[in-house]
């Protein structure tokens, strides 16, 4: 019952912070000189953006990303919750599997904040600063569970 809870709370928290996301993003159609730099998606499908209806709803959360993104922290933080509870219940008997999915999960983390390393804005600094953070929980928590399930293990084999 209590991971149920968890897992209402966590997809309420992800459903109101994409929604406020893309609403704060929205602002994207308005900033013509943004739109060489901040509609990446609408660039890959329709080449280059000529007026607003030329914009995907993709590029608003690249444009909250950059210049609000308070929301799209709670969207990311959020989904990483719901990942790694799944994880944990899927995965979380055999903790040779868990801990090779945190370390996992850590790399791509670390990765992924390699991808907006260089963005000039506010925004993208931090949401880098966020995923390496995260990664680097991730690879902490690996080393925890890992040694703690580790010597409950060597404590059992024990007894």
């Amino acid at each position: 019952m209590k991971y149920f809870i968890q897992f209402l709370l966590t997809i309420i928290l992800f459903i109101f912070a994409t929604a406020a996301t893309w609403y704060e993003g929205s602002e994207l159609l308005t900033r013509t000189l943004e739109w060489k730099y901040s509609t990446y998606f609408s660039q890959m499908i329709n080449g280059e953006v000529i007026n607003a209806n030329d914009i995907s709803g993709l590029d608003f959360f690249i444009y909250a990303i950059k210049f609000q993104p308070f929301y799209p922290f709670l969207m990311m933080i959020s989904i990483l919750y719901l990942v790694l509870l799944s994880s944990y219940l899927l995965l979380g008997k055999n903790f040779r599997k868990y801990s090779l999915f945190l370390v996992a999960i850590g790399i791509i983390l670390l990765i992924l904040s390699t991808f907006v390393s260089d963005s000039p804005t506010a925004g993208g600094k931090y949401f880098n600063l966020v995923l390496n953070l995260l990664g680097i929980l991730c690879l902490l928590n690996f080393i925890l569970f890992h040694f703690t399930t580790y010597m409950k293990v060597k404590r059992a084999a024990q007894s």
